[in-house]
């Protein structure tokens, strides 16, 4: 039988991106979830998912007024 090992430096490397990442709740609109993260205060994330067709979507933003227009344009999609 294989004897499970942890790579602690994968478990630090994992941490320490933990720490710097900052998360919410998801909102619901259109029928689309949108989950928000921030990482190292620099580094938007946005991940939307359909709640009827479970199409998903995760873009990566340096500017916020671009994620918010990404948001806006998936969200008004058919």
């Amino acid at each position: 039988m294989h004897k499970k090992t942890s790579n602690k430096e994968f478990t630090s490397l994992f941490r320490d991106a933990a720490l710097k990442t900052k998360s919410w709740h998801s909102v619901m609109r259109n029928n689309w979830r949108i989950k928000f993260s921030i990482h190292n205060t620099e580094t938007i994330m946005v991940f939307i998912s359909c709640t009827i067709t479970h199409r998903s979507y995760v873009r990566f933003f340096s500017v916020e007024d671009e994620a918010v227009q990404f948001i806006n344009f998936v969200v008004n999609l058919d």
